[in-house]
């Protein structure tokens, strides 16, 4: 393949190698498809994902035949990618990523730095660095590109730091008023390629916390929800249906409702098979979750046990690369397997190990959707009182969160859980 051939030409560089070795790139034709390739990239990735390791290991080819430009560190991002999304080679491609910005640097690329920094911290960092402190990066980067007049990058930017805080269990009324901000100044800048993606989020956010707002009427773009956008952009744009899949996976995962979550993460993962975003992450563990949890509501299915196996071996694999963003959720999915073996002691340790290690690392959302888990792990044995216990444990954590929307659900009410607000 383009990638394996690309990989064999890479490993007789050392990085040092690349960046004071090798020449600079002279052949004018070149650069300049060069330069083409590195435009068309981020759209080959929103239109044709698929596209993407040839046109990436086109670039990279180039670079190291003929020299480098600043538009290689494109190149050698996304090879980096590649790398990680479709072959799981979590380190080799965070020092590819890496490398692209010291070639920025090498380059004095100024204008093009904020774009290369919002990719990194979207797609690569929060494989190894905490999820929190990318968001915090992406957040940064929105300043950096204005200062540089990249419009573009600054709202991709920010709506990506909107869906880090989401999956980070950032307060959500917080999160719901900066995306109102956000969406409105999307709509000066006539931004509207991005706002498709921002208002998904912001729909669901307004869901979690029951707030009675419609985003897609409020921002007048002319779709009245999201299966209208789906229905419209299943071809056009397959990354923004992919979005908007994932958060309804979100929302459903909460709600107990695992058959959707199964449904919509097939309908997610026909449409591309790699694990390089943070949702493409969320949306194995959240199927990992519902088919485990299935396996035991249903009789002679053993391909979901199979499928809750497959996933809780991809997280012992991401584990090695982030404890901090990937113990809790392996732990969450060890507990589920224990439980579904009928081995109790083994799981109730992994699920306070689970609840504990999402407290540490500040995931407060994951937390709750540990202790409510455990919740019912007791009560199927009978054990109410810490079932209750368990329960209040996970509606403080909802609290904390603001998913006020979520704590109207019927299965709480029992617990004085909810706001008056409407039920998801």
């Amino acid at each position: 393949s383009a990638l394996a051939s690309t990989k064999t030409k890479l490993a007789k560089y050392s990085h040092d190698q690349i960046l004071t070795s090798l020449p600079r790139l002279t052949d004018e034709k070149k650069h300049w498809a060069m330069v083409i390739l590195a435009v068309f990239l981020p759209y080959v990735y929103t239109v044709c994902p698929n596209y993407i390791p040839l046109i990436a290991c086109i670039m990279v080819d180039t670079s190291l035949a003929s020299g480098l430009c600043r538009e290689s560190a494109s190149g050698f991002f996304h090879v980096g990618v590649v790398s990680i999304g479709y072959f799981g080679e979590v380190e080799y491609g965070y020092q590819l990523s890496k490398l692209s910005l010291s070639i920025l640097q090498l380059f004095n690329a100024r204008s093009l730095y904020p774009k290369m920094k919002c990719l990194m911290n979207g797609y690569v960092s929060f494989w190894v660095e905490p999820l929190q402190s990318t968001a915090m990066s992406l957040a940064e980067s929105y300043e950096e590109a204005l200062m540089v007049g990249d419009v573009e990058y600054a709202m991709i930017g920010s709506t990506v730091s909107c869906m880090k805080n989401i999956v980070c269990g950032r307060e959500l009324f917080a999160m719901e008023k900066e995306m109102d901000a956000l969406a409105t100044q999307m709509a000066q800048m006539n931004q509207t390629y991005n706002l498709f993606g921002l208002i998904s989020m912001h729909k669901t956010v307004c869901t979690l916390t029951g707030t009675q707002k419609d985003p897609f009427r409020a921002s007048r773009i002319p779709m009245k929800d999201e299966e209208e956008v789906v229905s419209k952009f299943s071809s056009a744009r397959p990354s923004l249906v992919q979005l908007i899949y994932f958060h309804q996976i979100f929302v459903a995962i909460f709600c107990s409702k695992y058959e959707v979550v199964l449904k919509l993460s097939s309908e997610y993962q026909s449409i591309s098979q790699r694990k390089a975003t943070i949702h493409d992450i969320f949306v194995v563990f959240f199927q990992g979750l519902s088919s485990l949890r299935l396996y035991r509501l249903q009789q002679n299915t053993p391909e979901l046990y199979s499928m809750g196996m497959s996933v809780l071996r991809q997280f012992q694999s991401w584990v090695t690369h982030s404890e901090w963003n990937f113990e809790n959720k392996l732990l969450l999915l060890e507990a589920e397997v224990h439980f579904s073996k009928g081995e109790h002691d083994l799981a109730e340790e992994k699920y306070l190990a689970a609840i504990e290690s999402a407290r540490k690392h500040r995931f407060v959302h994951e937390e709750g959707l540990s202790n409510e888990l455990l919740s019912t792990f007791y009560k199927s044995r009978r054990e109410d009182k810490k079932g209750q216990e368990f329960m209040m444990n996970a509606i403080l954590c909802y609290r904390k969160w603001g998913a006020f929307g979520l704590l109207a659900q019927p299965r709480f009410q029992d617990f004085n859980g909810g706001k008056d607000v409407k039920p998801i």
